[in-house]
């Protein structure tokens, strides 16, 4: 009896250190084997009834042993989701930002193409109404040329009346 509780104690001591799936696998192979070696080693209704009470058990220890297989895969899962999760939040960020950042550059560059076209307009709208002044200078200078030749003229047409009228007033 001191024998088995020794290599029991052995056997659980190397367990510990087993991670809990392979811990799970062990203690299944080792609870099938004690199965098998129980099973026939006993006889008859004895064989049966507990064959079946550890035919459940292994069935039961089978269904933990998947369930914490599939509880570590899940685990395991779930780290790489949020590790995902938060690479994708941070190369977010970093495109906000340099949207953000583009957005402003493109805005200066719209605002400067801006300034510029309106200075381009007022350089055209000045250079039309420097010509239009300078017609407009040229047609009053004309005019009043005009005005000036005409008084001129009637001022000699006039004048020269009056000198015929007073050479005909000496006769």
């Amino acid at each position: 009896m001191a024998r088995r509780n020794q290599a029991r104690y052995r056997f659980l001591a190397t367990l510990r250190r087993l991670s809990p799936l392979e811990f799970s696998f062990r203690v299944l192979f080792v609870r099938v084997n004690v199965v098998h070696v129980f099973l026939y080693d006993l006889l008859g209704k004895i064989r049966l009834k507990y064959g079946m009470r550890l035919y459940q058990e292994v069935r039961e220890l089978s269904q933990i042993t998947e369930d914490n297989r599939q509880l570590y895969w899940f685990k395991k899962k779930q780290t790489k989701q949020n590790k995902h999760a938060k690479e994708l939040e941070e190369s977010l960020g970093i495109l906000r930002h340099s949207m953000k950042m583009q957005h402003a550059q493109n805005r200066e560059e719209e605002f400067s193409s801006f300034i510029k076209f309106q200075e381009k307009e007022m350089k055209t709208f000045m250079e039309e109404r420097e010509k239009k002044m300078a017609e407009m200078n040229k047609r009053y200078f004309e005019e009043m040329l005009d005005l000036e030749r005409e008084f001129d003229v009637f001022g000699a047409v006039h004048d020269q009346e009056r000198l015929n009228d007073a050479d005909d007033a000496d006769y």
